[in-house]
């Protein structure tokens, strides 16, 4: 059957023991990590625990993955932005975020870079809830 764990060793800069307590005491033929650090699929990787990606595979991690082009989406993003005539573009972004985030912001950036008269922001929303209300009177 399936068991969804959700685990503060996924979002852990340094998750070696609480992922090596969990593997060992919830043994599964294979792992699905959603949403992941590039730390913790590489910690899967070198174990050599059977795990498949789902979503964007960090830099140099060889893990079967089911992913989408989150770059191309980004592209796509962006130029759907400059048709519409958008020009100051606030893009919110997690504090720490996973490669598919990272990728998707480089294509919008891309798309955003060719236009000249393009101003677009990247806030990080963080733990404080009113990051975002705070840069939308900014902008106002």
């Amino acid at each position: 059957g399936l068991h969804i764990v959700d685990s503060r060793a996924a979002r852990s800069k340094q998750p070696d023991r609480s992922l090596r307590k969990l593997v060992a005491t919830s043994p599964h033929a294979v792992w699905l990590l959603l949403l992941t650090s590039r730390v913790v699929q590489a910690w899967f990787q070198r174990q050599g625990v059977p795990a498949i990606v789902t979503g964007t595979c960090g830099e140099g991690i060889k893990l079967p993955a089911i992913d989408a082009d989150f770059r191309a989406a980004g592209v796509h993003a962006g130029h759907v932005l400059l048709r519409s005539k958008h020009r100051r573009i606030a893009y919110f972004v997690p504090p720490s975020p996973n490669e598919g985030v990272l990728r998707f912001q480089a294509g919008l950036r891309a798309a955003l870079s060719a236009e000249q008269r393009t101003a677009a922001d990247l806030c990080h929303w963080g733990a404080d809830r009113f990051a975002v209300d705070r840069y939308a009177d900014r902008c106002a």
